[in-house]
């Protein structure tokens, strides 16, 4: 699964819209300090961001 997966998955779960979740992907993964792009595989990051992600 990848990172933008996880996002766009776990903000549908609390209510958010996937379209504002789309566009508040790069703002979250900023805020998480998460080095890499949305379509990277959870598994590809580091122990500590991939369980940001879980």
């Amino acid at each position: 699964m990848s990172i933008e997966d996880q996002v766009l998955y776990f903000a549908e779960l609390h209510g958010m819209k996937r379209g504002d979740a789309r566009l508040a992907l790069r703002d979250w993964m900023k805020r998480l300090n998460v080095v890499g792009k949305p379509e990277d595989k959870v598994q590809s990051l580091s122990k500590g961001n991939a369980q940001k992600f879980s």
